[in-house]
């Protein structure tokens, strides 16, 4: 499973997310295995073009096991500024057509903020990777996080002190022992302690 790992990270890796961050997201994924849930499923907030759903979709096809992944994104409706790119919606629906994700890739088309009422809890994995401002990041933890069942896994990009939002947004929201800090990305998983669990 490694050489697949690093073979679909090399596949994918793009400024959005590198090698290394896939990586660790794979190992993420993979390791919710271990108490796999009926209902669970990935949030992704931020999909942009959408490789890091493919990325996702084609490691769980390795493992002959495809959950539904939530893809929260306003796409064109974002007015996009050097640390917010603009995703384009035809761009991602393409890229997850083209390996057969679209049956499982599902794109929620709105603001994290506007829809999370009508996400259901339960997800076994969260990738925050959406506004990069501080206010918002705050919002998208304090909404998202609490979808996320025990034993899950919070994915948070761009923490890093570029993006000092995130960081600052992400080091009020959990614990210092239960963060993780990769360098550019951080990661933490849930246990019955966490806000909102």
């Amino acid at each position: 499973m490694n050489d697949k790992l690093a073979t679909l990270a090399k596949k994918y890796h793009s400024g959005m997310m590198d090698e290394h961050e896939l990586s660790k997201l794979g190992q993420l994924l993979l390791a919710t295995q271990q108490d796999r849930q009926p209902t669970d499923y990935i949030i992704e907030i931020g999909s942009f073009h959408g490789h890091t759903a493919c990325f996702l979709f084609e490691l769980m096809q390795s493992c002959n096991e495809i959950l539904p992944i939530l893809c929260i994104d306003p796409f064109e409706r974002v007015v996009p500024d050097d640390k917010n790119p603009q995703g384009v919606y035809a761009e991602f629906m393409r890229n997850v057509s083209e390996v057969g994700a679209d049956q499982h890739c599902y794109p929620l088309v709105a603001f994290s903020h506007d829809c999370h009422s009508i996400v259901r809890d339960g997800a076994c994995l969260l990738i925050v990777d959406g506004d990069h401002r501080y206010e918002a990041c705050k919002q998208d933890l304090e909404l998202y996080v609490p979808k996320v069942r025990p034993g899950g896994f919070v994915f948070i990009d761009d923490f890093a002190e570029v993006y000092e939002g995130v960081k600052r947004a992400t080091e009020e929201y959990f614990p210092a022992h239960q963060l993780n800090d990769e360098g550019w990305f951080a990661h933490a998983q849930l246990d019955r302690e966490m806000p909102g669990a």
